[in-house]
């Protein structure tokens, strides 16, 4: 190929052609071969296809044309990324040896490429008092949600949750940490992300 072949040498063309790329072309020492890297870059869960061009200064041969395929895999990875102002009482403080009841927003994010399945069994929420001076974590509550069905790839919904603050819990200083899908009712590619802690703190007095 001459200083006059086309540039760039490779194009992909197709509904999909965005989700592909090609690196630059290596020679080898007699020039007689060419070679180069297509990347696929997936935007969703399937298959997607593009017509690689690989273009020529031959008058006989200007293009030759390939089609390339790519799939990626189905999964669903939920992570609840933001506990929301808890109703805590007025003063911020819970009396010690009383239920005390609160709301917990709950935003939940799907990192995956597909939606969470219409069907999926109800997920665990598990919570627990942080206990910020020992780092102990105490459960208190947990509550099954189906609202998370039909969450998109790279959506989030809020959940709102209302438990108790037992009154067997013990003076201290807590954050509140919520576990989501220790139940595993949704099949995850990553488990690892599937906690998150409040940022309020409360006084158990």
């Amino acid at each position: 190929m001459s200083s006059q072949t086309p540039a760039p040498v490779v194009i992909f063309t197709g509904k999909t052609a965005a989700n592909f790329s090609a690196s630059g072309l290596t020679f080898d020492s007699s020039f007689d071969f060419a070679t180069f890297t297509v990347t696929y870059t997936p935007t969703k869960a399937g298959t997607q296809t593009a017509v690689m061009h690989v273009r020529t200064n031959d008058p006989v041969h200007p293009d030759f044309t390939f089609t390339v395929a790519g799939t990626d895999t189905p999964y669903v990875d939920l992570s609840p990324t933001a506990v929301g102002t808890i109703n805590y009482p007025v003063s911020g403080n819970i009396a010690s040896g009383v239920a005390t009841k609160i709301k917990v927003p709950l935003t939940v994010f799907n990192f995956g490429n597909a939606a969470v399945p219409g069907q999926t069994a109800p997920v665990l929420l598990n919570f627990y008092l942080h206990d910020t001076t020992s780092g102990t974590d105490t459960p208190i509550a947990s509550q099954s949600v189906t609202n998370l069905r039909g969450t998109a790839s790279g959506k989030s919904k809020l959940v709102t949750l209302n438990i108790v603050v037992p009154a067997t819990i013990l003076t201290g200083s807590y954050k509140l940490l919520v576990k989501l899908n220790e139940n595993a009712a949704v099949a995850e590619t990553n488990f690892l992300n599937n906690s998150v802690l409040s940022s309020q703190v409360v006084a158990v007095i």
